[in-house]
C-alpha cells in the first residue's frame, strides 16, 4: 500500500507531462495537415503566402517551445527556452517580410537542386562513356543525359518546378501531420493507463 503511494506524485507529473505532450503533438500534426492540404491541393499560391505560412508555424512552435521551458515539462529548460525564442524571431521575421525570404528562398533551393542534378548526370554521363563496351552503357548514357536536361529545364524554368516542389512540401506536411496525430493519441492512451 505504501508503495502505491510513494509512485503518486511520480505518476502525477508523467500524467501531467502526458497532457501537454497529447496536445501539443495534436496541434502541431493538425495544423501540418492543413497547410500541406492546402499546399497539395492549391499548388498555384504565391511563394510569399508559403513563406507565412512557414513563418507562422515556426513562430507558434517557438512560442510553444518557450512555454513548455517556462512552465517546466522538459529536461532541458534553457536549452529549450533559447530554442524557443530564436525561432518564434526566425518565425517572425520569416512573417513579416515573406517576399524577400520567399523570393531568396526559393531561388537559391531550385538552383542548388539544378546544379546537383546537372553535376549528377554530367558525372554519369562522363562514367558511361569512360566503362568498357557493356549492355549497361546505354542505359546509363540515357540516364545522364536525362539528368542533363531535367537539370537544364529546372535552371531555366525554375517556376514550373516550382509548383511540383511546393506539392511535394504538402505532401511531406501531411505525412509528418499524421505522424504527430498517431502519436498525440497514443500520448493520451498512455497518459489514461498511468492516471
Amino acid at each position: 500500500m505504501s508503495n502505491s503511494n510513494d509512485n503518486q506524485p511520480t505518476r502525477q507529473l508523467t500524467s501531467a507531462a502526458l497532457g501537454i505532450a497529447w496536445w501539443y503533438f495534436l496541434l502541431r500534426g493538425l495544423f501540418l495537415i492543413i497547410a500541406g492540404a492546402f499546399l497539395v491541393f492549391k499548388p498555384g499560391m504565391s511563394a510569399a503566402a508559403f513563406t507565412q505560412v512557414i513563418g507562422a508555424f515556426m513562430l507558434v512552435d517557438g512560442l510553444l517551445a518557450i512555454v513548455s521551458g517556462f512552465t517546466g515539462n522538459t529536461e532541458t529548460r534553457l536549452w529549450t527556452i533559447l530554442r524557443g525564442i530564436l525561432v518564434a524571431l526566425i518565425g517572425w521575421i520569416v512573417f513579416s517580410r515573406p517576399a524577400l525570404v520567399a523570393g531568396f528562398a526559393v531561388s537559391t533551393l531550385l538552383y542548388i537542386i539544378a546544379a546537383i542534378v546537372l553535376i549528377g548526370g554530367i558525372l554519369e554521363v562522363l562514367a558511361a562513356l569512360k566503362g568498357k563496351k557493356s549492355s549497361s552503357k546505354q542505359p546509363s548514357l540515357l540516364g545522364g543525359a536525362l539528368l542533363i536536361a531535367f537539370g537544364l529545364l529546372l535552371l531555366f524554368a525554375p517556376m514550373a518546378f516550382g509548383l511540383l516542389i511546393v506539392r511535394i512540401i504538402g505532401g511531406v506536411a501531411i505525412l509528418i501531420g499524421i505522424i504527430l496525430l498517431f502519436l498525440a493519441l497514443k500520448t493520451r492512451k498512455l497518459r489514461h493507463q498511468i492516471e
